[in-house]
Order: C-alpha cells, then structure tokens, then sequence
C-alpha cells in the first residue's frame, strides 16, 4: 500500500486541528483519530487534535488514585470483575495518545467556551467515526462547528451519521450544518443518501484506518505481542465473554492456539451492588482461568493494534475491528450485536456496507457457536484487495484535494483582509 504524499517543506506547516472523539475509551476512537492525524501530518500539516471534553470534569491525564486504591476496587480486581484493568487501560490509552494524539493546549465542552481566544488553527477536519449521531450523550452541534469562529474553513472527513433516519428536531441543524463545510466525505452509503437528502453533496470513502498500510500500523502503533504461535483474537463491544470462556477454551484445545480477548464496555465492567450478586459471580471466577484463553481487560490501543497483526483468526462485532482484520488479510467473522445503539441501525449498517463492496464468503454468523464452528470447518473469506487498494487510493486523493482547498480557502480570507 503506498503512502507518498506531496510534502511541501518549503513552506511553514499549516495548523490543522482534528475534532473527533478521541477521549472515549475505546479502541476505534482511539486508532481512527491517530490515523487522521497521520494522515494530515504526512500531507505536510501541523495537525493536532482538538481537545473537545464531552463534560466539563473531564479529565483525562490524571490517575483516580482515591478510587485506584478503594476497598471496592480491590474486591472487585479480586473476582476478576475488571475495575483495575479498566484503570490500567486508561492510563495506556493516554501513553498512546501522549505518543500519536498532539492536542490543543486549551480544551471545551462547547464552542462558545472559547469565544474571543485564538485557537491557532488554520483549518479544521471534522471526523471520522459518528460524530454526526444524536445519541442522547453526543452533541452534533459542536460537530457542526456552531457557535466556532466562522474565519477558519473546514472539511468533513469520512463521518459517519450513524442513524437510519435524522430526528425531524435535527434537521434544520443538519441542513444548516452542512454549509459550513468545503467538502463532506462520509464511510457508508447510508450515510450518503442521509447528506445528499438534505441538499449537501457527500461521497462515500474509507475509513482513515484504512489508509494507512499494514507495515506502517506494525511498525509505528503496534505493541509486540505477548505470545506468539497460532491465535484467534476476539474483540467484542456489549459482550460479557464469561459465558463464552468455555467454548473459547475447547476452541484453544482442538486448533492448539491461543485465544485473546479484548471487550468494551460489556457486562463484565458493570458494578455488582448485592451480595448474591457477588456470590453468583465468584462462582464463575475460577472457570475464567482457563490455559490458553487470555482476557485482556487493561490492554491499550497499540496491544489491540499488534495483536490483531499477530492473530490467525478474528472474531468481533466491531467495525474497526473488522478494519484492522481487513488491513492485516486476516479471516474474521462478524457476530451479531446484542444490543444496539440507541439510535438504531448502530454499527451493523457500516459493517455490512464495507462487507458488500470488499468481502466475499462466510463472514457473518448468527452466533458465537456459529463463527468458531466456521474457524474450525476452515471456511474461508476472500478479501477485494484490487477494490479495496483503488478506493483507498481514491480516499487519500480526496482527503488531499480536500486539504489543499482548505489551503486556498485559507489564502483567499488573508488576503481578503
């Protein structure tokens, strides 16, 4: 996969600043921001995120030492109910971030908490991921840069909108929002008969993950592993595995490999707040400890990344899992969400969209049973890579046409004044 792009040393870097989600605990958050950020860098701009917090204690550089060394805490680290592990994820989510993710200096919540201040930015990207859901924890507003100064031009970078439909309360903010974009890219096709509906003009690209090669994300994001040998790597969003260890470990025994789990916010890391609760689960403590079958609850974003490279099978109900199997050629299968986003169609829109353009084969199964049962009968996906290396190529020549009109946008107002 080529990544040479037109660097322009001769002048100083333009300041871009990225604004997505990147203080979610969350793999795909993470990796897609640092993959943007990349991406402009190696185009020759200063890029750097936008330190937008999602509420105004947000704090993400410090430890929680009170609740690190709680007595609830240790029971719970105790039963493997994974408060600890959620705290040392954190803090590798932020050597992550610290390495790959330059912020602003300052930081908001919303756009007008910054007003009169000078925020050192030449131009903006919005995006990716769903920024543009109206979840009832999101804020499009801000992704629709209201109340941002209006002196600084901006583009919208492979957004995904996340919704079947846009709340009828949205749509005068989406209509209006659109206008403040040079150029809207977005990373389904759902999502591109949601923009082009409401009179923008949108074309479908690749996530940001996918454009940066496969050597690039071992070699700059990726941790080594831990074990090596034959692996299956599961990653799983809404997904308590404990019910699952059992089968994951016959499914060890029987291919002779090792089998890592990776979760996200699952049942695993809810609190248990009765006694019988407590005594329900412990019974099922010991059943975790299985050879060969490693949960993996404090890993960061570059264990998840080099993991993944190392695996021989995927299973996941992620998208950006399903982008980083597709980066590293690996055989994935697509489990079934057990619970959707409030908003509805969730990720399973996304996934199924880049499925019908690039795989081909028993990618989606009804259950986990299912997908290990396809692993073991040796089922094989077949990627597009001839599609997929054309529309990555066609994606970075967007992001880079789109830039550079951010550039002269940028000229043309300086001049102006």
């Amino acid at each position: 996969m080529s990544e040479s792009y037109p660097i322009q040393p001769s002048e100083p870097a333009r300041r871009l600043g990225v604004l997505t989600y990147h203080t979610i605990l969350n793999y795909g958050c993470s990796l897609q921001a640092s993959a943007t950020v990349f991406l402009a860098q190696t185009l020759g701009w200063d890029a750097r995120v936008i330190d937008r917090w999602f509420l105004p204690s947000e704090n993400r550089s410090t430890w929680d030492w009170p609740r690190l060394f709680s007595l609830r805490l240790l029971l719970a680290t105790l039963t493997c109910r994974g408060s600890l592990g959620r705290v040392l994820r954190r803090r590798r989510g932020l050597r992550f971030a610290q390495r790959h993710l330059p912020r602003t200096p300052y930081h908001f919540v919303r756009w007008e908490d910054v007003h009169g201040r000078d925020l050192g930015l030449d131009a903006i990207v919005v995006g990716s991921d769903q920024v543009w859901c109206c979840r009832p924890l999101d804020d499009p507003e801000t992704f629709f840069l209201k109340d941002a100064p209006t002196d600084i031009p901006a583009i919208a970078n492979a957004v995904c909108v996340g919704m079947e439909a846009i709340p009828e309360r949205w749509v005068t903010l989406f209509r209006e929002g659109f206008k403040r974009f040079t150029a809207i890219s977005v990373r389904d096709e759902a999502s591109v008969r949601l923009v082009n509906a409401l009179g923008a003009g949108a074309v479908r690209v690749l996530d940001p993950t996918q454009l940066i090669s496969a050597k690039t994300w071992r070699e700059q994001f990726a941790a080594r592993p831990k074990r090596h040998g034959r692996k299956l790597v599961c990653y799983l969003l809404w997904w308590d595995p404990s019910n699952d260890m059992r089968r994951l470990a016959a499914f060890a025994r029987q291919m002779d490999c090792e089998v890592e789990v990776f979760c996200e916010v699952g049942a695993l890391w809810r609190p248990l707040r009765k006694p019988m609760d407590w005594v329900k689960h412990s019974r099922q403590v010991f059943k975790r400890f299985r050879p060969h079958v490693h949960l993996r609850q404090s890993a960061g974003p570059a264990e998840f990344v080099g993991e993944i490279a190392d695996a021989d099978w995927v299973v996941t109900n992620s998208f950006h899992g399903l982008m980083f199997a597709s980066i590293f050629g690996k055989e994935v299968r697509i489990l079934p969400r057990r619970t959707e986003n409030v908003a509805g169609t969730g990720g399973s829109d996304k996934l199924r969209d880049f499925a019908a353009h690039y795989v081909s084969g028993p990618l989606f199964t009804k259950d986990f049973d299912a997908a290990l049962a396809s692993l073991v009968r040796g089922e094989h996906i077949t990627y597009n890579e001839a599609a997929l290396e054309a529309d990555r190529e066609r994606s970075r020549a967007w992001l880079r046409e789109a830039l550079g009109k951010l550039t002269e946008r940028g000229s043309t107002q300086k001049e102006s004044l």
